[in-house]
């Protein structure tokens, strides 16, 4: 430094201007991995060359980062709209979809966490090999098309599908929506065992211990999905069915109602889990599994068949209970009961029905080979709390004439269980209603139910209907019950003499009623057997002998 201070001021200046040009030199072509990799290769230098790859994979990952950070703000309004998006669901077609790919719109979060992980360390400098925020944007947008595809697709096939075809999809859209409600049963066990038969094996699995109901899947959008399936708060026609959302055992809810002739009526019961007698009955199912826990939460729906104001109606049973005692009997065969005693946790089965009559004398201990008792401190309460059994909700329903009979009607044509429907219409009938009484008739002569005696069906139709059919006020009603006892009068047999000249005075009746089919009937009838007096004179009119075979007749 005293050398450099002693010379002159020129000789400094030429001394700086060199440093500083070499500083220039160094930076841009050492600090240049082409150079770099170049001198290495010159020099044959493995680590000028390691050095190069090192600076090129710096200079990748810097270029990226800052890329990265420029792409931060539009990854935010991105996601914003996305997600303002998603919650301006204005059709049913939309929120299937989202529900669709509700597994992708969950992965978002995901994505989005590594997006901000990378932004944080690029702005402190720390560059690593990531793309996170472009890939965030990039699968929101790819999700955002997803279901954007998805819609149009309905859309499209909606356009190609026949009127029946569309009632069927509508159907299967309420049954999604009304079995998408609900909530749970919660149950907690207080003693389980099995009975003992007299020759000593096990039958009777009993378990008790109480339960009760929370509801928790009805929201509000479910109310959005009624109305865009075109169902009002107002009732419009004598053919419209109803969705009965009850709250409370004051039957506090709300009704919607749609028109039968939009839906696939057999498609939307057998969505919601309503079949016939022959199959499962409707409501109240869930699949329960008893293993060592002595609490358990089980989902559950609860969609029953009624009539309200007329017309037959959905109940979806959202009533909140309080805990009440309940009792659960399954019967078992000997081979697997033993196996169940020994291993309590494999208990599995689908119980449709449960009974809320506590039976506590069912677990004797002389007549157990095991119990298992689970009470807890924290539910020692419940045995003060408990109530009586609740209600089921058809139970507190004020059922009318005319939904008697309207329910009659659904289980007859609609769910093809005439059994029941002849439950309804008669027990409709002993309300006093005519048509109930004529469909009663109708479902014997035509023996889709039958008496106790089978081969008394006509005697009972005609039961039904002779003490009332000269009283009958309703004029559709007496017309069908004409042609009723015509025809049974007119075929005779399971319980009613062949009577012609009675078949034809009900016949003219219920023609005269404007009865379509009594007409065709008594059509039918004065071909088989003419009023008018036969002419003997003609032996070809006296045997009835076709024309053709009185021609072929003469040639012999």
């Amino acid at each position: 430094m005293k050398k450099f201070a002693s010379l002159p001021l020129k000789q400094k200046v030429r001394i700086v201007v060199v440093i500083i040009l070499v500083g220039i030199c160094q930076y841009f072509f050492l600090s240049n991995p082409a150079v770099v990799e170049t001198l290495g290769k010159l020099l044959n230098n493995p680590h000028l060359l390691r050095t190069a790859d090192e600076m090129k994979s710096y200079k990748w990952r810097k270029e990226s980062a800052l890329n990265e950070l420029k792409l931060a703000k539009e990854l935010d309004e991105v996601k914003a709209d996305f997600e303002k998006w998603l919650a301006d669901v204005d059709s049913l077609d939309k929120e299937r979809a989202i529900r669709k790919n509700q597994a992708s719109i969950a992965g978002i979060a995901r994505k989005y966490s590594f997006a901000q992980e990378d932004i944080k360390l690029f702005k402190n400098g720390k560059y690593r090999n990531s793309q996170g925020v472009s890939e965030a944007i990039a699968y929101i947008q790819r999700i955002r098309q997803q279901i954007e595809k998805s819609i149009a697709d309905t859309c499209r096939k909606r356009e190609y599908m026949s009127t029946a075809e569309r009632n069927k999809e509508r159907a299967m859209l309420l049954a999604d929506v009304l079995m998408s409600s609900g909530g749970c049963f919660e149950y907690i066990i207080d003693s389980m065992g099995f009975n003992r038969r007299n020759d000593g094996s096990l039958t009777m699995l009993t378990i008790n211990g109480y339960q009760r109901f929370v509801p928790e899947r009805f929201n509000n959008n479910a109310y959005k999905y009624l109305k865009w399936l075109g169902l009002e708060k107002q009732k419009k026609s004598e053919h419209d069915f109803s969705v009965f959302i009850v709250k409370s055992d004051k039957l506090d809810g709300e009704k919607y109602y749609g028109r039968k002739a939009d839906f696939d009526m057999p498609e939307l019961y057998r969505g919601c889990g309503i079949i016939n007698r022959d199959g499962m009955v409707c409501g109240y199912y869930a699949m329960i599994s008893f293993g060592f826990a002595s609490s358990y939460k089980i989902l559950c729906n609860r969609v029953v068949l009624s009539a309200v104001n007329g017309c037959p109606s959905l109940i979806v049973d959202l009533r909140p209970q309080k805990w009440c005692k309940w009792t659960l009997q399954a019967n078992v065969e000997r081979y697997m009961a033993e196996r169940l005693a020994q291993n309590p946790g494999a208990i599995k089965f689908h119980q449709p029905h449960y009974s809320n009559a506590y039976k506590p004398g069912t677990l004797p201990s002389k007549h157990l080979d095991i119990e298992k008792v689970l009470k807890r401190k924290q539910f020692a309460h419940l045995e003060n709390e408990a109530v009586g059994p609740i209600p089921h909700v058809l139970e507190i329903l004020d059922t009318t004439m005319n939904d008697v009979y309207a329910l009659g009607v659904e289980y007859d044509h609609s769910l093809k269980d005439y059994r029941t429907a002849y439950e309804f219409y008669e027990k409709a009938a002993r309300m006093g209603s005519e048509p109930a009484a004529v469909n009663c008739a109708i479902l014997l002569a035509s023996f889709k139910v039958y008496t106790a005696q089978r081969r008394m069906n006509y005697a009972a139709a005609e039961k039904k209907l002779l003490p009332i059919i000269d009283n009958m006020k309703n004029k559709v009603a007496r017309g069908y019950a004409y042609n009723i006892l015509g025809f049974i009068y007119l075929n005779g047999g399971y319980g009613v003499q062949k009577d012609i000249a009675k078949a034809r005075a009900y016949l003219q009746k219920g023609a005269a009623e404007g009865n379509t089919q009594a007409k065709t009937n008594l059509e039918d009838l004065n071909k088989r057997y003419p009023e008018t007096p036969r002419n003997y004179s003609n032996p070809a009119r006296k045997y009835s002998i076709p024309p053709r075979l009185q021609r072929s007749s003469r040639q012999y």
